[in-house]
């Protein structure tokens, strides 16, 4: 089970991936310094610097981190499936989850892609999101031959994160709802957006 405290004084470099987590998902890379991240935990700068060399070692450590859990979830979801279809929708679903559970992952993903940094940027398509891409790539290929299966992977990705990431939209766009739908619900409609075969 993850040690979810960020009790002041704390030093281990778990509690400060969790503690910056919070930050960069709301502000971003540039919006957030280290002493946000120790005045957080009630640490010293120098506390952070022990652990990580830069805020940039530690924004790819919390992404790194936050990427695990739903790349583990869809390759558990997707591996239980036979066909194509039913492993989009397992993946779509189990992404969705996630988003759902954890109100800064979408937010924090949302950030990270208009992150301008090349060389975060090669770490991130590299290691730290390759998986998850792949994986939604191989599998839009499969059901849509004829299409682009990066765009199409790029597609189905953002579609999954929006809905989470922009929630506080929904109070002012006409025909959006003020809170996402339930995952099931919105797995279900991208199956049929994209005619995934669902």
């Amino acid at each position: 089970m993850e040690d979810n405290s960020c009790a002041p004084g704390s030093r281990n470099r778990n509690t400060f991936i969790l503690a910056a987590k919070p930050l960069f998902a709301a502000r971003g890379f540039e919006g957030v310094t280290m002493r946000d991240i120790a005045n957080r935990l009630g640490v010293t700068q120098a506390a952070l610097y022990y652990h990580f060399r830069s805020k940039s070692e530690l924004y790819l450590a919390v992404l790194e981190k936050a990427a695990a859990g739903p790349i583990q979830k869809i390759r558990e979801a997707a591996g239980e499936k036979s066909s194509p279809s039913e492993r989009m929708r397992a993946g779509i679903l189990a992404l969705l989850r996630e988003f759902a559970r954890d109100a800064d992952l979408s937010r924090l993903l949302m950030r990270t892609v208009i992150d301008e940094d090349q060389d975060r940027g090669r770490v991130l398509g590299e290691k730290i999101f390759a998986e998850g891409f792949r994986f939604f790539r191989g599998e839009a290929s499969a059901l849509r031959p004829g299409l682009d299966p990066g765009e199409t992977a790029s597609a189905v990705i953002a579609a999954c994160t929006f809905p989470y990431a922009a929630s506080g939209l929904g109070t002012h766009l006409a025909g959006l709802s003020p809170t996402p739908p339930s995952p099931d619900a919105l797995a279900a409609h991208l199956m049929r957006l994209f005619n995934f075969g669902d």
